[in-house]
Order: C-alpha cells, then structure tokens, then sequence
C-alpha cells in the first residue's frame, strides 16, 4: 500500500506508475489540465518530434515490435470471426481455415484487411469483417476472374 502525495488516498502499487508518487488517476488528470494549454501541447510535440529524430533507430524498433505484437493479436481476432463465420468457405463448404479468406459483398471496403490488419484496432477490424462472406482462396478467386470478365465486356 501507499499514499498518493496529491489526493492523499490509500492505494495498492499497481495503482502507481513505477516512480511516481502521486496515483495513475492523478497523474492523468494533471496531463490532461497540462495539455488544455496549446503552447504545453505544441512544446510536447516538438520535444516529441525532435527525440524521434535523434533515436530513430529506437523509435523505428518500437514500431516494428509494436506492429509484430498487434499482427498477432489481429490474426486471433481474425481466426476467431472465422469460426464464428461457420468456419468453412460459403460456396462449397472447403473448412481448413488457412485457405478461407474473407470477400467483400457490398461492393467498396473501408480498408483492405490484408494490407493493413495492425493498424486497426479490434471494433473496427469485426465491423469490417461482420459485413464479409467468408470463402475459400479458389472461390475467392473465381468470383474475382468473372468480376473481371464482366467489367471488360
């Protein structure tokens, strides 16, 4: 247990961030006061800006840790909405859940799910994919072929 040194309450450690004295709830609340100031935001930002720069081999490592752990996570979202999409391919019924993908029905995508699957966060990742059918790869690429044909007649 400690105190927290601003609001004076009883809290447990995990309550704290590792060397601060004040509580998590505290701490945010005096961020979020300090940066209704736009001269503070604007100074942050630069700060920001300007470390970037000079650690970017730092920065860039990050990002990429952090874009490996949020494809894994995606793909579980991704498996799971496979399973509760009947986990086999709409048309002839090919369940090895490798080969399903998902195939767009109304038309334009808001995102393409392949290109950029960590980038998104979980709600909006489902959204996308409640509105797909899900279909195997040789199906997928079948209605694709007759798309085609169909445009460039």
């Amino acid at each position: 247990m400690k105190i927290c040194k601003k609001c004076l309450r009883e809290l447990s450690l995990d309550d704290f961030y590792n060397g601060f004295s004040s509580c998590k709830k505290c701490v945010l609340e005096k961020q979020k006061e300090l940066y209704k100031d736009k001269e503070y935001a604007l100074k942050r930002a630069e700060m920001s800006r300007r470390w970037r720069i000079q650690n970017k081999e730092k920065y860039q490592d990050y990002n990429r840790k952090r874009d490996i752990k949020r494809k894994g996570l995606n793909r579980k979202i991704i498996d799971e909405l496979k399973i509760k999409l009947g986990g086999k391919c709409s048309f002839c019924g090919f369940k090895d859940k490798r080969a399903l993908v998902f195939h767009h029905t109304d038309g334009i995508p808001d995102f393409r799910i392949t290109s950029c699957p960590c980038s998104r966060n979980r709600k909006e990742l489902e959204e996308e994919l409640l509105k797909c059918v899900l279909i195997c790869a040789n199906c997928h690429a079948i209605i694709h072929s007759t798309e085609n044909v169909k445009g460039a007649v």
